[in-house]
C-alpha cells in the first residue's frame, strides 16, 4: 500500500508520503455443519518520507502487526412454521503500527487498536396455506472499539420481513434499522427499505426478470455488516447532516432478460437499470454471461457502462465503462 499527504502547522508545512508492504495469511475451517471458524494474522514493513517546504527529507521505518480471529455457529436449526434458527457470529481484531525516531527531528509513534464484536440473527421459516412462504427476521449486533482511534460501544438493531410466491414468481421485502447506542450519545442512524422482484421462472435463468428498490436515510441492513462500515466509526454529523441522511432517499429499477446459449450451457443476460436520487440520476446498460447450472463452479463476466447525471450541481454527467470477470468453485 501507498500514501501521501500534505501537513500544516504554526512551525512550517510539507509532505509526506509512506509505503508498506505486508503479508497476513487467512485460514477458515469449517469444524462442523454448523460451526465454523476463522483465522489471519501478517506482518507489514515500510518506509514514511516526511518533507519539510525547504529542509530535508526525513525517513523513517514503520511496520504494522495484524491478527485477527471469528467464529460462526448456528446455535438453533430452524424448523418451517414451528422455530427459528439463530446463528451467533463473533470476531476479534488487534492492530498494532510503530515507526522509528529520526534523531531530534521526528519523534518516534506507536499506536494501537482493538475491536470485538458479537451479532446475533434469527430466521424464522412460515409456510402459508396459499403456497406462499414467509420470512421474517431480526438482526442485533454489538462492537466495542478500542486503543488509540474512536473507542466506546455501539449497538445496532435491523428487523424486517420477505414474502416469496414462487408460483407467481414474485419476492417482496421490508427491511428496517436503527442504531440502538453509540458512544457519542448525539449520533443517530436509521435506514428503511423495501423491494420488490418479479421472476416468472425462478428455477430457470432464462426470460424476464425485475427488480424494484426504494430505500429511506442509512443503509437497512443490520447487525454486524452495519456495525463493520467505516462510516459508522466515523465522527458524529452535525444536526443537520444527520437530518439530511435520514430523509436521503433512493429509487432504483432494472429490467433484464436472460437467453440461453452453448446448447443451454450458458446464459446471457442483457440489463437496464435506472437509478433516482436526491442528487443523481444514473442509467447503467449492461450484458453478463454466467452458468445456465450453478453446482460447484460459479463463472460471470460482466460489461457495463453507466451515465450519472448531477441533480444538485452544475457538473458534466459522468460516463464509466465497466468489465468483470470471476469464478470460484
Amino acid at each position: 500500500s501507498d500514501g501521501d499527504g500534505e501537513y500544516r502547522s504554526p512551525t512550517g508545512s510539507g509532505d509526506l508520503d509512506s509505503d508498506l508492504t505486508g503479508l497476513y495469511p487467512w485460514m477458515h475451517r469449517a469444524l462442523s455443519e454448523h460451526l465454523s471458524v476463522w483465522g489471519l494474522a501478517g506482518y507489514g514493513e515500510g518506509e514514511i518520507r516526511l518533507k519539510p517546504d525547504g529542509g530535508t527529507t526525513l525517513k523513517a521505518d514503520t511496520d504494522l502487526r495484524m491478527a485477527a480471529a471469528g467464529l460462526r455457529g448456528m446455535l438453533q436449526a430452524g424448523e418451517t412454521g414451528s422455530r427459528p434458527e439463530l446463528t451467533l457470529t463473533s470476531d476479534g481484531l488487534f492492530v498494532r503500527t510503530e515507526s522509528d525516531a529520526v534523531g531530534q527531528a521526528l519523534a518516534g509513534t506507536s499506536a494501537k487498536l482493538t475491536r470485538l464484536r458479537l451479532a446475533l440473527e434469527g430466521t424464522w421459516h412460515v409456510a402459508l396455506a396459499s403456497g406462499a412462504h414467509l420470512r421474517p427476521s431480526v438482526q442485533a449486533g454489538v462492537r466495542h472499539d478500542g486503543g488509540d482511534a474512536e473507542s466506546g460501544f455501539g449497538a445496532d438493531l435491523a428487523t424486517g420481513v420477505a414474502w416469496t410466491d414462487l408460483q407467481r414468481g414474485l419476492t417482496a421485502s421490508v427491511q428496517a434499522r436503527g442504531l440502538l447506542t453509540h458512544e457519542d450519545s448525539g449520533f443517530q442512524e436509521r435506514g428503511l427499505a423495501a423491494s420488490l422482484a418479479w421472476d416468472p421462472h425462478p428455477t430457470s435463468a432464462a426470460g424476464w426478470s425485475m427488480t424494484l428498490r426504494q430505500a429511506l436515510g442509512a443503509p437497512a441492513t443490520g447487525g454486524m455488516d452495519a456495525l463493520l462500515r467505516p462510516d459508522a466509526v466515523s465522527l458524529p454529523a452535525s444536526n443537520d447532516e444527520q437530518e439530511n441522511a435520514r430523509q436521503r432517499r433512493h429509487f432504483e429499477a432494472t429490467l433484464g432478460y436472460g437467453v440461453l446459449h452453448a446448447h443451454g450451457q450458458l446464459v446471457g443476460t442483457p440489463r437496464a437499470t435506472l437509478a433516482l436520487s436526491d442528487a443523481a440520476r444514473e442509467v447503467r446498460l449492461g450484458w453478463h454471461l454466467g452458468l445456465a447450472r450453478k453446482d460447484a463452479l460459479h463463472f460471470g463476466l460482466e460489461l457495463q457502462g453507466t451515465r450519472q447525471e448531477p441533480l444538485d450541481d452544475d457538473r458534466t454527467p459522468e460516463h464509466r465503462l465497466q468489465l468483470h470477470l470471476g469464478a470460484h468453485w
